[in-house]
């Protein structure tokens, strides 16, 4: 995501859109999916920490 001047949200905001149509077994979608759920939340406001 560096390489692109991309931060995470808007990193995991492009593999949710075009990594799915990237995978060739069933397996490797779920694991996908399940890894950008994962991400999702890491992005997400209320896991970003209290000032």
């Amino acid at each position: 995501m560096d390489w692109f001047g991309l931060d995470r949200a808007q990193a995991l905001q492009l593999c949710s859109e075009r990594a799915p149509t990237h995978r060739f077994t069933e397996g490797a979608r779920t694991i996908e999916g399940a890894l950008i759920a994962l991400e999702s939340i890491t992005v997400s406001p209320q896991m970003r920490p209290c000032l």
